[in-house]
């Protein structure tokens, strides 16, 4: 078998939707306002089935053998479910100052709702009280904010140089609760900082083919959702609602070459 395991049934199953709208309004001659609103939901979940046989017969067929199998028994041993629904809001007011200069401001918000629930038959022999019963992964409901407001300006050097440079942050909560109890209060959230990520960049536009540019900046980001809920051996809660952001600074050089009227290349 390419694609799993050759003991057991292996059923996967995913699912995904998205829709979204866009407002934009002209307040002057210099500047504008425009909103963006989404709503995603995406759904994975798999089933294994440990299957036990024995070989009863060999069959040949065009000079090769192959084994003939009789069931024994299937066995249960993981079923997931991870669910992700997200609404996002993104809204920005340009603006601009001079025949060189642009402005703008704004900010992005994204809620999220999870539902996280995974369960696997523990093979560990070595614990013989846990051996061959079901143990719990996950199992939450729980709740996400990320709120990452910012400010950003471009100037135009000349025919051929624009600098760009801005700053910006990001706030994210999470809580959770027992999925196996939706009467039970929601954990305290948990709250993390990006802290200041300030950016700038540059573009020179040697021709009408070819232009180079130059970025840096400081960058944060959350974590994949899913980790932020998993629940250690032993444990009743989800162990790591305390993770904070992950930052990094970033460098990126660039070359965009307009090779003909359809194709480019960057």
């Amino acid at each position: 078998n390419l694609y799993g395991d050759n003991d057991r049934d292996q059923k996967f199953g995913s699912s995904m939707g998205v829709v979204g709208s866009k407002f934009n309004y002209n307040i002057s001659k210099k500047s504008y306002l425009q909103a963006t609103v989404a709503y995603s939901s995406q759904t994975v979940k798999a089933n294994h089935t440990l299957v036990f046989r024995k070989i009863t017969d060999t069959v040949v067929r065009d000079g090769e053998s192959f084994y003939k199998y009789q069931l024994d028994s299937m066995v249960p041993n993981l079923d997931y479910r991870f669910k992700t629904a997200t609404l996002g809001f993104n809204a920005f007011f340009n603006t601009k100052l001079s025949a060189r200069t642009s402005m703008r401001y704004g900010v992005q918000a994204t809620h999220y709702n999870f539902q996280f629930q995974d369960s696997n038959r523990n093979f560990d022999s070595s614990n013989k009280s846990a051996y061959w019963k079901w143990f719990t992964r996950w199992n939450s409901n729980g709740q996400g904010l990320l709120l990452m407001p910012y400010w950003h300006i471009k100037y135009r050097l000349g025919t051929k140089t624009t600098i760009t440079a801005g700053i910006t942050t990001s706030v994210f909560s999470i809580r959770s609760r027992p999925i196996s109890n939706d009467k039970a209060a929601f954990s305290e959230s948990s709250i993390s900082f990006g802290g200041l990520q300030p950016r700038a960049g540059l573009t020179y536009q040697a021709n009408k083919k070819h232009a180079f540019n130059l970025g840096l900046g400081s960058h944060s980001q959350i974590q994949s959702p899913y980790t932020y809920f998993y629940i250690k051996p032993g444990n009743a809660a989800p162990h790591n609602q305390g993770m904070g952001m992950t930052r990094s600074n970033h460098f990126v050089a660039g070359w965009d070459w307009q090779v003909k009227k359809d194709l480019r290349t960057k």
